[in-house]
């Protein structure tokens, strides 16, 4: 775990102990601001992790790849492998980017992957 990682959580334990002992319970205001707080901590430790095991995991995968190609086929590797490893790759880069961005902005107003709808006409 490096610095920063260990400073954020000291943060946000040290915030959880002074909200649990400042907060009246039937404030829910200021409990739903101490939660949107604690909640955009979480979403960047959450994202932060997700891009370091998406860039390890592309490292890995075209690792193997150079491998295959460099010593298993001596990189005469037929152009149907190479357009499917790209393509998967892709798809997999593309689909965990667009769970994640769900994920960390329910509400984001719009979005490349929603469908626009046209609204039914009223009823008479």
């Amino acid at each position: 775990m490096d610095e920063a990682t260990t400073a954020s959580r000291e943060r946000i334990q040290d915030a959880q102990k002074v909200i649990r002992a400042a907060l009246d319970p039937s404030d829910h205001r200021a409990i739903d601001g101490a939660s949107r707080i604690q909640d955009i901590s979480l979403k960047k430790t959450y994202a932060r992790t997700i891009l370091w095991i998406l860039g390890a995991q592309l490292v890995v995968a075209n690792s193997v790849f150079i491998a295959y190609a460099w010593v298993g086929v001596g990189w005469h590797v037929p152009p149907g492998i190479m357009a499917t490893w790209m393509s998967t790759t892709l798809v997999e880069v593309l689909g965990i980017v667009a769970i994640v961005t769900r994920y960390l902005f329910p509400n984001g107003g719009g979005s490349l992957l929603t469908v626009a709808t046209v609204p039914e006409p009223p009823i008479e």
